[in-house]
């Protein structure tokens, strides 16, 4: 987390790991599932989870992103 010296305790949390959609910190189905259900249009993904489904880094989610997280699942990315 970051910590600012603004005289009050604030952190941001770190942000989820590429492809670790629920920040579970485990690439799995359960982030493919979200990612595929974010490009239906069925769960939009907002901040941390869509950062972390764009694992593309084009600042878009769609099959790209999901094809790179199968990858990351079956370790041949």
């Amino acid at each position: 987390a970051l910590a600012f010296d603004t005289g009050m305790d604030i952190s941001i949390p770190d942000s989820h790991r590429l492809g670790d959609v629920d920040g579970d910190t485990h690439v799995e189905v359960d982030d493919l599932v979200e990612i595929v259900n974010h490009i239906a249009g069925q769960e939009l993904l907002i901040f941390e989870e869509f950062d972390a489904a764009d694992a593309t880094q084009d600042s878009h989610v769609n099959i790209l992103d999901a094809t790179t997280v199968i990858n990351m699942i079956l370790g041949t990315d």
